[in-house]
């Protein structure tokens, strides 16, 4: 079968592109993948290794804005892109379309031009408000995919909530756990060296993704701080990059309240890493103090390392996170919280090794791409085996 997979973004670290990739690497025997990316992707070599054929096609993302002068900026380009998206299907002879995330409305109606199936994959929650704006994105995703994929119960909710249930699955995002078994060591010790500040004896808690006000990256400031108290010894780190002013003005906020309440000598706030499977091997203690998560695919990631994980009580976390026996869970935007948390697991190693290691079980039954990955194909097959469906004219 020949998909056509859009996707949307064009960033050095991206989940969404890891776990496409991750889909197309074990679906390779079954699938002949088409990936249209924006120009300027920095993984089409990736794609290329996964068996991939690639297409630069520009395309336009949904914004969670409701003034006239940019949705009209975004309609000018819609129905250009939305007949290239149809040439694309019908020159490359694509059997279906797989939207490989919620913001790019073209491809599925492209889909339903062409009279092919689609596929919507909702992998976050970004336009859940201003709640016009979802009400419009759902109900466009339901007019365009045959079968909407979610990548967990909490992203399902934007759907169920506005009587959108048939077509919805949710299947998680997924990796493979041997990829952390086959870890360079001195790339590992490099990082821990680099992260710790250059105190790789001393216990490392680290948080990793965008520095984004989302992400509530005060909040792990400013419970670095209290732990220190009690674990003076420990170091704390910031994995993540800042894509644009919003973000850039927000780390430097960060660094200035990390000054303010004296940890800057033990927070070091470092760029994005690829190599992921390294840099979680590298720490001890994995923390979330997000404010907003669809899913949470560094979690997975942690837990694949056998790291214990510290997280909000928010979106799809709780599905990934089991209160007690992987980690904790505890309420968004509480610094005493996670300070207690974090400072309990530092002080129980033996709690904190337990943790780690139920964490790998729950990924290896829960989020391996050997579980879920069926799950796509077979949403595929039944698409693929129904009845032939009427194209739209337009």
């Amino acid at each position: 079968m020949k998909i056509l997979y859009v996707h949307p973004f064009a960033q050095q670290v991206s989940g969404p592109d890891e776990s496409l990739i991750g889909l197309l690497h074990r679906l390779r025997e079954s699938v002949a993948p088409v990936v249209a990316l924006p120009p300027g992707s920095p993984h089409v070599k990736r794609y290329k290794d996964a068996g991939a054929a690639i297409i630069e096609q520009p395309m336009q993302r949904i914004r969670r804005t409701t003034k006239f002068n940019d949705l009209a900026a975004y309609g000018g380009l819609f129905v250009p892109e939305t007949i290239r998206f149809r040439q694309i299907i019908r020159r490359h002879q694509i059997d279906l379309v797989h939207t490989n995330m919620e913001v790019v409305l073209q491809s599925g109606l492209a889909a339903r031009l062409a009279g092919v199936p689609s596929v919507y994959h909702v992998r976050g929650t970004s336009f859940a408000t201003p709640r016009r704006v979802c009400d419009l994105v759902a109900g466009a995703i339901d007019r365009f995919a045959d079968k909407i994929i979610v990548i967990s119960r909490a992203v399902g909710e934007i759907f169920y909530e506005r009587d959108i249930r048939s077509k919805v699955s949710v299947i998680y995002n997924s990796l493979d756990p041997r990829a952390f078994d086959t870890v360079n060591p001195v790339g590992v010790a490099k990082l821990r060296n680099e992260l710790s500040g250059g105190e790789a004896a001393a216990p490392l808690v680290a948080t990793v993704g965008r520095i984004n006000p989302r992400k509530g990256l005060e909040c792990f400031v400013e419970a670095s701080s209290l732990v220190a108290r009690s674990h003076p010894a420990a170091r704390f780190a910031i994995v993540g990059d800042a894509a644009h002013q919003t973000e850039h003005e927000y780390l430097a906020r960060l660094q200035g309240l990390a000054r303010d309440i004296g940890v800057s000598d033990r927070l070091v706030i470092a760029p994005a890493r690829r190599n992921i499977a390294e840099l979680m091997t590298a720490v001890d203690l994995f923390v979330m103090t997000t404010l907003n998560e669809g899913f949470g695919r560094v979690a997975i990631e942690a837990m694949a390392a056998r790291r214990a994980v510290v997280a909000s009580n928010v979106g799809g976390l709780p599905e990934i996170v089991e209160e007690g026996v992987t980690g904790r869970l505890v309420p968004p935007n509480d610094r005493e919280a996670f300070a207690a948390a974090i400072s309990e697991l530092l002080t129980e190693r033996e709690l904190l090794r337990r943790m780690g290691e139920e964490g790998r079980r729950r990924v290896e039954k829960l989020f391996s791409d050997e579980a879920n990955a069926p799950a796509v194909l077979n949403i595929y097959r039944q698409l693929l085996d129904a009845p032939v469906r009427d194209s739209i004219v337009m």
